[in-house]
This record gives structure tokens, sequence and C-alpha cells, in this order.
């Protein structure tokens, strides 16, 4: 049995779908990771890739990966506290892309030293 989540209902088209970040991993707890030469399997969580549930069509994948490799599937959902990452010099939470590892400390924009 393949595990997926339902998807949103939306009401009306130009109603904003909210990000849903995923993980993909098999029934053997491996998660799907890119690599320089395609895709593979790792038991590091940290290490995997992480698909918008909406954007990349997950459930189109699962379902694909099922009918042509005979494989299954399961969604593990990104818990929302892990998205953000804390300042440590303001304390402020904010989106991964958005914070850098400096000299040991993980430094919002407004915190990095000026170049």
């Amino acid at each position: 049995m393949i595990c997926t989540l339902s998807p949103l209902a939306v009401d009306e088209p130009t109603q904003a779908i909210e990000r849903i970040e995923v993980r993909i991993c098999d029934l053997f707890g491996f998660y799907l990771i890119e690599t320089n030469e395609g895709f593979d399997f790792t038991r590091n969580k940290a290490e995997a890739k992480v698909f918008d549930y909406h954007e990349e069509n997950v459930v189109d994948l699962v379902t694909q990966a099922a009918r042509q490799l005979g494989v299954q599937w399961c969604l593990d959902p990104v818990d929302e506290g892990l998205r953000y990452e804390r300042c440590d010099v303001c304390k402020g939470r904010w989106a991964l892309s958005e914070v850098f590892y400096t000299k040991g400390a993980f430094l919002c924009e407004g915190c990095c030293p000026e170049e």
C-alpha cells in the first residue's frame, strides 16, 4: 500500500495553497536523496531531498514509481519546526535559505558581519 497525503481542497482557483514539504521514503526507512548521478536512498533523514508536495506533484511521482518500478514509497511530512533555524545573535527564526553558518554560528543576513 502506498502512503500518501490527501490533496488539499481548494474552493477557488485563485486561493493560495499552503506549501507542504515532504520526504519520500521506502518501507524499510530509507530516504530518497538527490545525487550527481540521479537519485539514491540513505538512512540519514537529514540528507533526504525535501519535495514540495503540490509544486512537484509528489503523488504522481510516487504512483509512477509504483507502476513502473513496482516499489512502494511513503511520504514523510517535514516538521514545521525543522524548516527554520534560529539566529545565534538576534534569536530570530529564519528560513534555512536565509541563514548562514559562519565561524561556528548560525546568522541571519542582518547579523552577518560585513565583508
